[in-house]
Order: C-alpha cells, then structure tokens, then sequence
C-alpha cells in the first residue's frame, strides 16, 4: 500500500494532471522510476521539483481549498 503523504498526494495530482509519469518525468526533469517512487512515498522528491509540481497544479486550476472530485 502507497504511504500518503502531502508529496505523495501532490505527485500524484500532478500525474493525473500530466496523463501518466512519462509525460512528468519531462515535465519536471525527472525520471519516470523518480516519479513512481515519489508518488508510492518510497523517496521524497527535491524541494525545487516538489514546489514545480505545485505549480504545475495551480497552472491546471488546482484548488487546495476545493474538495477533490
């Protein structure tokens, strides 16, 4: 079972928004084995990349506010 955590959820809010780990492996100058273990809470991802994907969400209309759907 995948640990959740607020880098797990935030990896993979920006997986669903990116449509897979390739695309945000390229997205965020990483590797598609980084982001597995990223989103699973095997590592924790850099600051610099964790904070992109934050962006990466706000840019998508990502409201940490509103309730997931």
């Amino acid at each position: 079972m995948a640990i959740d955590t607020v880098y797990t959820r935030t990896i993979r809010r920006a997986l669903d928004a990116h449509g897979g780990p390739a695309q945000l492996a390229k997205v965020l100058g990483a590797s598609a084995s980084d982001i597995h273990a990223w989103a699973n809470g095997h590592s924790i991802p850099p600051p610099g990349i964790f904070l992109r994907a934050i962006d990466l969400l706000a840019e998508h209309g990502w409201n940490p506010r509103r309730p997931a759907a």
